[in-house]
């Protein structure tokens, strides 16, 4: 989930409170990751996260960058 989502109000109504569910907000993982809830379904953090838990044995560390709402990741903006 998105802090900064503005579909979902409050972004915490997204939290899953059942077991083996894992609820993650982006920003905790990347603070200059600005990303709304459209940007969410194209940023990098959210989709390594998903990768990561559909294939555990290879997961890869979050890579932060920037990612500004609506727009999405900007490419070069890594850190």
């Amino acid at each position: 989930m998105t802090r900064l989502d503005e579909l979902v109000i409050p972004y915490t109504s997204g939290i899953v409170a059942e077991p083996n569910s894992t609820n993650i907000t982006v920003q905790d993982q990347c603070p200059q990751d600005l990303a709304d809830h459209l940007a969410l379904a194209s940023d990098p953090v959210a989709a390594r996260d998903v990768l990561n838990t559909l294939d555990p044995a290879h997961a890869a560390p979050v890579t932060c960058s920037l990612v500004l709402p609506a727009v999405g990741a900007i490419p070069g903006g890594s850190s």
